[in-house]
């Protein structure tokens, strides 16, 4: 998913200031995160897509722990409970740290049937 042109270039200036600063793991993470594009355009993209993609990028966290540790089997009921209640610890936190009110639609969700477009 890329971000807009205003925030990709903000957050780039935030990662060169703190390369500059010798923050190289701060800065390398802003960088992977946001990619090396950004655009103007935008698909509908819903909260339930969003907690989906989560839930994905924590399982993948979880199957780098099974690779580091060498693990041959795996509980997958018990993993996904932990993934998923931390899906959701997750985006409370993060919506918190950016401040956004989690009640409001975001700007790409898409319409209701009946909706003004």
């Amino acid at each position: 998913m890329k971000l807009n042109s205003v925030i990709y270039n903000k957050l780039m200036l935030q990662a060169d200031e703190a390369r500059d600063q010798g923050m190289v793991k701060l800065a390398d993470a802003i960088s992977n995160a946001i990619g090396e594009e950004h655009t103007e355009e935008h698909e509908p993209y819903s909260y339930d897509e969003l907690q989906e993609d989560i839930h994905k990028d924590l399982w993948s966290i979880a199957s780098r722990l099974v690779r580091y540790y060498g693990i041959n089997s795996v509980d997958a009921l018990k993993v996904d409970a932990t993934v998923s209640e931390l899906t959701g610890k997750t985006l409370d936190e993060l919506e918190r740290t950016l401040e956004v009110d989690n009640m409001i639609r975001g700007p790409f969700e898409p319409k209701l049937p009946g909706e003004d477009k």
